[in-house]
């Protein structure tokens, strides 16, 4: 479990009533917007209500200004003079910038040097500030600070600091004894080792200190820096270092310190070709398994390099691992180009299996993924299941009966099954169907994607099949979610649904940690956001985010975040400005990593807020300017329209151009619903087409808008009727829009205000805006309702402006005007 996991873990313990303050610090200039702890520190601070009872807050520790550096100096120096004070304080400020450890690390130097003296007979600290300037002209920084320091100190003390410089940020006592028997000094002072004094000499002297059991870490990183120049006579060759605890090291010291051994390895040049870039492998696996994924990248690329002049048939097994390897962790670090490269000289040179090529196969589904080929990735899968001897489906035309089939099939299976049977069945380990498993896993996605719902649906089917007759894989939740939204569109049985849900977060909880990113997308975003309010969701997709950017599933890492801070606070009528501030974050770190699915998305929704809160723009429902280009998203990618067609009807409903919203609605039809059944924003764009419809037949008196509005109206009904608790206000405005067609003014009046009510209850900020224009406009067409129409109209305008719509905000007074 991760730190920010530990800490939504206690925060979120309801049951325990006991006061808890958690108190982290970090250095805010080495944290920027696309680390896992800056998302987390914002997520914390905006979503604290909607969780549980606690307070976020944020210290930032400034550098010392000139106050600072003085109450510094006259703590540790007292003297007469004041403004002798104040000099040395500006000097310090002028030689350290104001970082309180390089002032600190000042002060000891100037009083190392006998430039600060205490006088006995005044009891008081002198020095003369002119001689401090000028014997301090050439330091530069904080490290000749310490190497002033340092330098005073024994040849077999700056070398021990010198050895301990080249083992990293953190090192253990047998790493460090080996490196000290090879390069040190090794003897003896009263028949004792000299090693242990000198690292007792290194402690108090405030170099290092104790981390852990027997091992040790640099106070700060600059002191390190400064151990490096140390004896520079003396040569040290920083290769023959990592040789020696490569091959001296046992094997749990070895992966102790791995990093750094291999680090030192790297720094020369050895013909020991093959055993080193083992090492790098060992590395990368390490570094991959942490979500280093620049590291495991640049050491891929290390242990490649070091076999570029060897056959493959000398090394196949190990080329093959860290291209494997290489590829995967350069695609997740963003680098697709790289990746590419990689499997294509595998895949070019042939001569391996498909189980051999299977972990680079799966890499490629990826890739085709990240640069959104799809359906390319949809028959590339099918293709390789083929060659493993497994059919996902006989033909791609008869998926629609065999995923009908299938899913009733499996839906009776899972019915039956313990609720904790995922406690009693064992993991699958038979290599073949892990494989099988895994890539028909990576099937469902990219047929989703690919607009193939039922071919994603067929495959999650094959996955619970061999979940209940193979064993657990990582992929049994997700399947099982996937299942659950089934469940939910074609029986609308709510309770079941849940159930499903409730089995795949356990599956997930017992197999780990891997994959479940995207089973809580699966289970939040498609199952459990119709069965409980969705502010329940928002947490556990924060959660999904990280466990998925730390096991390397950006895919669906970055679908998590981009739902968490995007698509749900905007249908939830959050303030847009907030909305927009997280969506340059966002979009930004889904572009580092490569998932332009979900920055098109992220497009498509920010440049919907900003139409609606920039007064400036001319043609505010066309959906296209600032952070959209629409050269960005010509390809015939239907998973990216439907956000597209999502935000165009949008803006038509808000600005009021109602035949046109209506027109859009009968053309697009259930669009949206198909080709992505059981997602959450299906709720929204169901109603806004419905209420569309209703306001075009209102304004045209046109009975397809009519008709059309009453099923969709249905439909909603129907949700709420299952047990969906997130539609009301929906039902109740749609309501009231189909009293005020047939004239039923009273019951018009009570809907609507009913609706406003309920919106207003929930905190959804856009809808008390538009249930308020919609009836004002109604009670404009009364003439003894007019004066309540004027007062609906502004509180309309008031909700608008609260939320953000400053460019409605302005339309309306324009109107009133």
């Amino acid at each position: 479990v991760s730190s920010l996991q530990m800490i939504d873990y206690l925060i979120s313990d309801t049951e325990n009533e006991s006061s808890l303050m958690i108190i982290g610090a970090y250095r805010s200039d080495e944290v920027d917007e696309n680390s896992l702890l800056y998302n987390k520190i914002i997520a914390l601070r905006d979503h604290k209500s909607v969780t549980c009872n606690f307070h976020v807050t944020e210290v930032d520790l400034p550098i010392f200004n000139i106050y600072d550096v003085i109450s510094m100096v006259k703590a540790i120096f007292l003297s007469v003079n004041k403004d002798e004070n104040r000099a040395l304080a500006e000097l310090c400020l002028k030689r350290t910038l104001g970082n309180p450890y390089f002032v600190l690390e000042f002060l000891k130097m100037l009083y190392h040097e006998g430039l600060i003296e205490y006088n006995n007979d005044t009891n008081v600290w002198t020095w003369d500030l002119t001689i401090v300037e000028d014997r301090t002209m050439s330091t530069a920084n904080v490290v000749v600070l310490l190497q002033d320091r340092m330098r005073r100190l024994s040849k077999y003390a700056q070398m021990f600091l010198r050895c301990a410089a080249y083992l990293g940020s953190t090192f253990g006592n047998a790493t460090l004894e080996l490196v000290w028997k090879s390069h040190g000094m090794p003897m003896m002072i009263d028949d004792k080792p000299i090693l242990p004094l000198l690292v007792d000499m290194a402690m108090k002297d405030s170099f290092i200190e104790e981390y852990g059991s027997e091992r040790y870490r640099w106070v700060h990183d600059k002191v390190q820096e400064a151990a490096f120049s140390l004896l520079e006579d003396v040569k040290v060759s920083p290769f023959d270092i990592g040789r020696i605890l490569y091959n001296s090291l046992e094997p749990s010291q070895l992966e102790q310190d791995l990093f750094a051994v291999v680090d030192l390895i790297n720094n020369g040049s050895t013909e020991e070709r093959a055993e080193f870039a083992q090492a790098n492998l060992q590395a990368a696996q390490k570094a991959l398994g942490l979500s280093a994924f620049q590291s495991a990248s640049r050491y891929c690329s290390h242990g490649i390099d070091l076999l570029k002049d060897t056959d493959w048939s000398t090394n196949r097994e190990l080329k093959l691992n860290l291209y494997s390897v290489g590829a995967d962790s350069e695609l997740v670090a963003g680098n697709v180009e790289i990746a590419e490269r990689y499997m294509e000289e595998v895949f070019e040179r042939g001569g391996f299996t498909t189980m051999e090529t299977l972990s680079l196969t799966r890499t490629k589904v990826k890739a085709m993924a990240s640069t959104l080929r799809f359906n390319d990735a949809v028959d590339y899968c099918l293709s390789i299941l083929k060659d493993l001897d497994y059919k996902v489906t006989a033909s791609r035309r008869l998926v629609p009966f065999e995923t009908l089939y299938a899913v009733m099939r499996t839906i009776k299976k899972l019915k039956k099954v313990p609720k904790d049977f995922h406690k009693n069945i064992g993991v699958i380990t038979d290599p073949k169907q892990k494989g099988i498993v895994a890539l028909t896993a990576s099937l469902i996605y990219v047929s989703y994607a690919a607009d193939d719902v039922k071919l994603a649906t067929l495959a999650a089917c094959k996955i619970v099949d061999m979940t209940l007759k193979y064993g657990l894989s990582e992929y049994s939740g997700n399947s099982v979610a996937t299942i659950g939204a089934a469940v939910m569109l074609l029986q609308q049985d709510y309770k079941t649904v849940q159930s499903f849900m409730e089995l795949a977060l356990g599956i997930q909880d017992t197999i780990g940690r891997a994959k479940s990113s995207k089973t809580t997308q699966v289970a939040q975003s498609c199952g459990l956001a119709w069965t409980q309010p969705i502010s329940k969701c928002l947490p556990t997709l924060g959660d999904g985010y990280v466990v998925g950017m730390q096991m390397g599933e950006t895919v669906m890492g970055i679908w998590n975040l981009t739902t968490q801070r995007v698509i749900l606070p905007l249908l939830l009528g959050y303030p847009l400005d907030a909305i927009q501030r997280d969506c340059s974050k966002v979009l930004a770190q889904a572009e580092e990593v490569a998932q332009q699915n979900q920055a098109l998305v992220v497009r498509f929704l920010w440049q919907l807020m900003i139409n609606l809160s920039d007064p400036s723009k001319s043609n505010k429902t066309r959906l296209e300017g600032e952070v959209l280009d629409k050269r960005l998203f010509e390809s015939e990618n239907t998973n990216n329209h439907r956000f597209l067609y999502f935000s165009e009807a949008m803006l038509l409903l808000i600005f009021s151009d109602y035949e046109a919203a209506a027109q859009r609605a009968i053309e697009r039809g259930d669009y949206f619903s198909k080709s992505a059944p059981g997602v959450v924003a299906n709720m929204w764009e169901t109603f806004h087409r419905a209420i569309s419809l209703y306001a075009g037949a209102r304004q045209t008196k046109t009975n397809k808008f009519k008709k059309a509005a009453v099923k969709l109206h249905k439909r909603i009904v129907g949700w709420e009727k299952a047990g969906n608790p997130n539609v009301k206000h929906f039902v109740l405005v749609l309501e009231a829009e189909s009293a005020a067609l047939n004239n039923k003014v009273e019951m018009t009046k009570v809907k609507y205000q009913e609706a406003i009510a309920v919106a207003s209850k929930d905190g959804y900020l856009h809808y008390v805006a538009l249930f308020n224009e919609r009836y004002a406009d109604y009670l404009s067409q009364h003439p003894s309702l007019v004066a309540e129409a004027a007062k609906r109209r502004s509180e309309a305008i008031e909700a608008y402006r609260e939320w953000g719509a400053h460019a409605k905000v302005e339309q309306m007074m324009g109107e009133s005007s």
